[in-house]
């Protein structure tokens, strides 16, 4: 599972360099998480919130592959369907998404699996 998370971070006593994440109305900074399908953590990566997810997912996505060659398959939001993520690496991508017609909230299989 692929999945990022937008963070507040303040402007006092912290370094690094922060974005605004427009979807969130977040000024801050994203958490990047790669968890195997029990939800434990592979890879972890931050980056300042005006950063798409997929530009970061693809890049976890890529550095997976030394530490785990095996993986063979993703799955992840509909932040990540496009083809810079599809093309990272030969991990397939499958994206979980709304059913047609869904309203409301309704939890999907394979999604929010980080723990």
């Amino acid at each position: 599972m692929l999945d990022a998370q937008s963070a507040r971070s303040g402007g006092v006593g912290v370094e690094g360099v922060r974005g605004y994440d427009a979807g969130k109305k977040v000024t801050g900074r994203k958490r990047h998480a790669l968890v195997d399908t029990d939800g434990r953590l592979l890879l972890a990566a931050v980056s300042p919130a005006a950063l798409h997810d997929s530009r970061r997912g693809a890049a976890l996505l890529a550095m997976s592959r030394r530490p785990w060659p095996f993986l063979a398959r993703c799955f992840a939001d509909r932040a990540y369907a496009g083809s810079r993520v599809a093309q990272a690496s030969p991990v397939a991508v499958t994206n979980v998404g709304r059913a047609p017609g869904q309203r409301g909230l309704a939890v999907q299989p394979r999604r929010w699996l980080v723990v």
